[in-house]
């Protein structure tokens, strides 16, 4: 049976993340510290989900992660075509300057996109990584001792953190973003947390009430604020890290969900559209402020606080659109 609060909670972390990337100049700091969880949130699922999967399913779905970012990255490719098209450029002299060394160095080891608007697709350049490393895991060490990889996903976390949030306390000023939000420091962790969390479901769902979920999440809400408040706009807090798991734990303790309408449509977004809204809004929000100079682009993007609805309404419908045609074409 299909867990349907973690696909609820699918749905309000995708959305999460528009508004994470879409400013609408009402306490944008707060408001963008508080949806740090989402992506999170997103590693520890997939990572849940890997747990005893065969070796042809996961390069699979490192396959289609792949091709999910290779379109992502096409889409905004396009977008920096048109732009230089209308400045007048060469476009294959704009590709030759933005591919240095560097930045196929970056993209491989960051997975940054050399684009204006690339940085917010890391995360799913992040996913093909993250499933071709836990393959060659399950392939090397047929018996995964999965606290033991809990434990270091613990440290590569606390490395993380002690490199961002901690430095940023302390004073010192954090390791620039690029070093701390890639596959290696932030994916792999919450991507090995959620397979330890299937491996020790049973354990775990069986310590989870309801008061440590309500009270941990008011509790890691504070710390993020705090955290936003003292240190700054980082990455990743504690709180966010926090928040995630105590998410996924509520979603595994309690799976099911109360089937309103809102409940049942919000389901299905989870269960089928999320990576596709990633995939699709970070361009098409673009493409609005690159075309800004249409009146209607200009008056939505002028507007900042229906920018992030009518992108997340747009790109969901878009979204429904590609799943319905893929789903015609099998």
């Amino acid at each position: 049976m299909r867990n349907q609060r973690m696909d609820l909670f699918k749905c309000i972390a995708i959305y999460s993340v528009v508004l994470l990337h879409i400013k609408t100049g009402v306490l944008d700091g707060q408001t963008a510290a508080l949806t740090r969880f989402a992506v999170p949130y997103f590693f520890l699922v997939a990572g849940y989900f890997s747990y005893g999967q065969g070796e042809k399913k996961l390069l699979e779905r490192a396959r289609r992660s792949l091709l999910l970012w290779a379109a992502s990255a096409g889409l905004v490719a396009a977008l920096c075509a048109g732009t230089v098209w209308r400045a007048g450029w060469s476009f294959l002299i704009y590709l030759q300057q933005q591919f240095t060394p560097r930045a196929w160095l970056e993209l491989a080891v960051f997975q940054i996109l050399p684009f204006p608007y690339g940085y917010h697709l890391w995360f799913i350049g992040a996913m093909p990584l993250l499933y071709l490393i836990w393959w060659a895991v399950t392939r090397l060490w047929p018996e995964i001792p999965y606290r033991a990889l809990a434990g270091a996903a613990v440290l590569l976390l606390g490395m993380n953190l002690f490199l961002g949030e901690g430095l940023a306390l302390l004073g010192r000023g954090s390791v620039p973003v690029r070093y701390l939000r890639n596959a290696w420091l932030d994916g792999l962790p919450f991507f090995l947390l959620g397979a330890w969390m299937h491996s020790d479901q049973e354990w775990m769902v069986s310590r989870v009430t309801h008061t440590m979920i309500w009270g941990g999440l008011l509790l890691s809400g504070g710390a993020v604020l705090a955290g936003q408040s003292l240190a700054g706009d980082l990455d990743l807090f504690s709180g966010s890290v926090l928040f995630a798991l105590l998410l996924m734990a509520a979603a595994l303790k309690w799976p099911g969900v109360r089937q309103g309408p809102a409940g049942r449509l919000m389901c299905r977004c989870g269960s089928s559209l999320t990576f596709l809204i990633y995939m699709i809004h970070v361009p098409l929000y673009s493409f609005f402020c690159e075309w800004s100079h249409v009146p209607l682009f200009g008056w939505i993007v002028g507007h900042r606080l229906i920018t992030a609805p009518v992108i997340a309404v747009l790109s969901t419908g878009i979204a429904v659109l590609v799943r319905d045609g893929k789903e015609r074409l099998k």
